[in-house]
């Protein structure tokens, strides 16, 4: 996976394994609890994920890497987290804001081209819309097996 992310600009990730990254080829930003610490004005958690792309990308943060299937469960356990009374204020206000980053992310997705998806993590392009994405190559049998992006 790493190898599909370029080397001409840093890139953010949410992954599960970032300790798996080799550091010392790309420039990797690790966002464990996206928007809980970052450069000022801070992460857009309030915004749509076009937000986000501005304020990554001003931050000289041009690639995304996403394991969506990894947080999958706590997209999905979040929202009862939030509504629960015995947790406190700061497990609330986490469990929200990594939520709305993960959301953002999904934003993105439908609007960035992948550079890489192979059904459990993406890597986006946030300084290319997906209309630029090539077109996706078609096996010998006329089947497109690759997933939409």
């Amino acid at each position: 996976m790493q190898q599909a992310i370029p080397t001409d600009a840093a890139a953010l990730a949410s992954v599960k394994n970032s300790f798996l990254f080799d550091f010392r080829t790309h420039s990797i930003s690790i966002a464990d609890y996206p928007g809980a610490a970052g450069p000022p004005p801070g992460w857009p958690s309030h915004q749509d994920g076009e937000a986000l792309a501005r304020y990554l990308l001003a931050n000289h943060l041009r690639y995304l890497v996403y394991d969506y299937a990894y947080f999958a469960d706590f997209d999905l356990e979040a929202p009862h987290v939030i509504a629960d009374a015995s947790r406190t204020q700061w497990i609330h206000s986490e469990a929200q804001i990594t939520l709305r980053s993960h959301q953002q992310y999904a934003e993105l997705a439908q609007t960035r081209r992948h550079l890489y998806d192979d059904g459990n993590i993406y890597i986006l392009d946030l300084a290319t819309p997906a209309l630029a994405t090539p077109a996706l190559a078609t096996p010998a049998n006329g089947s497109n097996s690759a997933p939409p992006p």
